[in-house]
């Protein structure tokens, strides 16, 4: 109570405290020490706001923090906060809001989800009044999914958060089985911002005062050895104490009971309209909505109402707002176990099959898909199970869960075998296409890529055009991650092939998908043109909004060297992909802006793009994403002659290497190659356009071995070497003559070397072995 005060006192000042975290074992008393900081609050006028995580069964991402954000009446605040909010609390949208428009281009957006947890933080900040603090309390912090356990550690480390207190409770014994809140946690007391209250026994004077409080009798001196009998059994455990007391009041129970007993013994007591109640309370989870409770058990309000009224008076639930929940989940986990096995399908099937019919259409709350999959599984049902686990897979993605997302698809895997064949076909594609979106791709890709052709060749049998499509999209991915591009080539063709048996839509999203896909690899670009153009006409006027079309729109202008265009068209793609929660598309969507910058000669714009760049590569750590925003900042500080940018591209470019980012690899070496010819250091530019050429050659990148040749030409005529720079001309003489064979950057450059040789008089080259070796 004293470091609750203290932080209460230190928000309500301003001042900046740490975080409260609370453990101990189930029953200790840790969410009674939040109700008193929750009381606390309400006494001095402040808002509360209080959440509670599932148990590992149930993944639900942003669970603990959407039912806080719900949990209290939040007040008017600004539209446009209100707004990113939305993703988590739907029926936060000011009605009427246009979507988010995109950020100038000095301030684009820095990785959706950092914009998501910087909107809660802000939200909290805004909710806490002067002089009357924002208590935000996360009781079971140990069932925290990774994406709350983050958005834990965001708020407790954020600026403005003086006003507010914050307050978790955890069991000891499975904190450490939740390596994403132990690493919180861990981190948070690293940086002194987290004060971990641990509550243990209570001494028997404490005991004592607990009881007289609750069960007076008990302790009265003709009863004191009952007293010193619930004392020693109880060890201090208030929990068990009080148990032990409310069934000697009752005329039963003694020292010998365990708990466990006594809870059930409790339960027993129940009259039966309540006591056939509660196993389906139970199986719901520890707080539940009163409608839904009737729709599960098919009970009418005139019989609902009694039985919840005896529940509550015999202290097992209790009103929180709209809804009940247990006043202890050991009570909780007592009622669930009087549940039979094949009695607990039963209820858990209609469960599954109840809220599917009453809420999985439901937007206003995310979590139904994921309640849906779990009581469906326990249930039996893999029908419904895969088709839930489907769409709470993809949610989870669209707020940037990923490790819940594949958690989700994994499950459902799981399932998958146990449905009829069109079906399976379906769900295990998109199962595995959201693990492959996840940017946390299984390390076996050969194996999902056998999964995903053998799954394909299904699907056209079957006739499902569509989901073909999809199939060869999702291999052309796995190719593209192994840096393989004929194979990501073939495997795209092959898609736009399937998608021509499906609707107009799909063929042309696919028709999009495909030639922005190409585009990216720098592939048979005229007939990406061909594709782009078919699928906008095919969408119609309002294609070109689609993030997609946009992106591939921007590409196609880069690689042909309308920069204005490009860049606007990379805008609106950016703007796309923020209404769409796309992280790794808006990444490479700002890469190619940053880019397209260095490539007009304005690397100072390039660098002012480049700190929003690294901040959404944060957000994506697990691939080669930060090492490529590194390079481009390291390139655009080259260009304009920073301290030690040399050395941050060398870095860059090692980096790569060890990421086996080889097309990358290739950009930023020419970037060092043509310092260092502009520097007059020709061994230096030879050794990096050599390395570049042998990474380009390696994937097939056209472009970047012309410019890489380019170079080598250059650097041949700087040494008098006119045979070895004609050579390295005459090397990519058939791209150059093929429509959009190489980028506007490649022939430009090729054209300048022409230039030159025609500018520069035959002469010998003064070492033949070295025109010899280069070429």
């Amino acid at each position: 109570r004293r470091a609750l005060q203290a932080s209460f006192d230190a928000a309500r000042t301003g001042r900046s405290e740490r975080a409260l975290l609370f453990v101990g074992e189930p029953g200790i008393g840790k969410t009674r020490v939040l109700e008193e900081l929750c009381e606390l609050a309400q006494a001095a006028g402040g808002r509360v706001l209080r959440g509670r995580a599932f148990e590992a069964e149930m993944v639900r991402p942003y669970g603990a923090w959407i039912d806080a954000l719900r949990s209290g009446a939040l007040g008017a605040l600004p539209p446009a906060l209100a707004n990113e909010l939305a993703i988590l609390v739907p029926e936060l949208a000011p009605r009427g809001a246009p979507p988010r428009e995109a950020a100038a281009p000095a301030q684009v957006d820095a990785g959706a989800r950092a914009r998501l947890y910087d909107a809660v933080a802000r939200a909290l900040a805004t909710l806490a009044q002067p002089g009357s603090p924002l208590v935000l309390v996360l009781d079971d912090a140990q069932w925290l999914d990774e994406a709350s356990a983050g958005l834990l550690h965001y708020v407790a480390r954020a600026d403005g958060m003086r006003g507010v207190v914050l307050a978790c409770a955890a069991r000891s014994g499975e904190l450490g089985d939740n390596a994403a809140v132990l690493r919180v946690v861990r981190a948070l007391e690293r940086e002194r911002r987290l004060d971990r209250q641990v509550l243990g026994p209570l001494e028997g004077e404490d005991i004592a005062a607990l009881l007289r409080a609750a069960y007076p009798a008990v302790v009265d001196e003709p009863l004191r050895s009952i007293f010193q009998s619930i004392l020693a059994a109880s060890d201090g455990h208030p929990l068990y104490a009080l148990e032990l007391a409310r069934a000697r009041a009752a005329g039963g129970g003694d020292a010998a009971h365990t708990l466990d007993a006594l809870l059930d013994e409790r339960l027993a007591r129940l009259d039966d309209g309540a006591r056939e109640l509660l196993p389906w309370a139970a199986a719901l989870g520890r707080t539940f909505a009163p409608d839904v409770l009737a729709d599960v058990t098919s009970t009418s309000a005139a019989e609902l109402l009694p039985a919840l009224d005896g529940l509550e008076r015999h202290g097992i639930v209790r009103p929180t707002g709209s809804s009940y929940d247990f006043a202890h989940d050991l009570l909780r986990q007592a009622a669930y176990r009087r549940l039979s096995e094949p009695r607990r399908r039963i209820v858990h099937l209609q469960i599954a099959r109840v809220l599917q019919r009453t809420r999985a259409g439901d937007e206003t709350d995310g979590a139904a898909a994921g309640e849906i999959a779990h009581h469906a599984t326990i249930g039996g049902d893999a029908d419904l199970a895969t088709a839930a686990y489907v769409t709470a897979a993809e949610r989870s993605l669209r707020v940037f869960a990923a490790g819940e997302a594949v958690e989700l698809a994994k499950r459902g895997l799981a399932l998958v075998a146990r449905l009829e064949r069109r079906t399976r076909v379906q769900r295990h594609i998109s199962l595995l296409g959201v693990q492959l979106n996840s940017g946390r791709a299984p390390r076996s890709l050969p194996h999902v890529a056998g999964e995903l052709t053998r799954l394909v060749m299904e699907a056209q049998d079957l006739g499902l055009a569509a989901d073909a499509a999809r199939g060869f999209f999702y291999l052309s991915m796995i190719h593209y991650l192994g840096e393989d591009p004929e194979a990501t080539r073939h495997t795209l063709l092959r898609g736009v092939d399937a998608a021509r048996a499906a609707d107009p839509q799909t063929q042309a999203r696919q028709l999009v998908d495909t030639a922005r896909c190409l585009l990216m690899l720098e592939r048979d670009v005229s007939q990406a043109q061909a594709m782009l153009v078919e699928a906008r006409d095919s969408l119609g006027p309002g294609g070109d909004q689609l993030a997609n079309v946009a992106w591939a729109r921007g590409l196609l202008g880069h690689y042909r060297g309308d920069v204005g265009p490009a860049l606007a068209a990379l805008e609106e793609a950016v703007a796309g992909y923020k209404r769409e929660q796309s992280p790794w598309e808006t990444f490479y969507v700002m890469a190619t802006a940053v880019i397209c910058h260095l490539e007009s000669g304005d690397p100072a714009a390039a660098l002012e793009r480049c700190p929003a760049l690294r901040e959404v590569a944060g957000k994506l750590v697990e691939g080669s994403e930060p090492a490529v925003g590194a390079a481009l900042e390291a390139l655009a500080r080259l260009a304009l002659g920073q301290p030690d940018a040399q050395r941050a591209a060398e870095d860059a470019a090692r980096a790569l290497k060890e990421l086996d980012a080889k097309a990358m690899n290739a950009y930023v070496l020419c970037g060092l190659a043509d310092d260092a010819l502009a520097r007059g250091a020709l061994d230096a530019a030879e050794r990096w356009a050599g390395d570049a050429l042998t990474a380009a050659a390696l994937v097939d990148r056209r472009s970047e071995l012309a410019v890489a040749r380019a170079l080598l030409g250059r650097i041949a005529l700087a040494r008098e070497d006119r045979a070895a720079a004609a050579a390295h001309l005459e090397a990519m003489r058939e791209d150059r003559a093929r429509p959009l064979g190489l980028s506007a950057r490649a022939l430009g450059r090729l054209a300048a070397l022409e230039a030159s040789l025609e500018s520069t008089p035959p002469t010998a080259p003064p070492n033949r072995r070295r025109a010899r070796a280069t070429s």
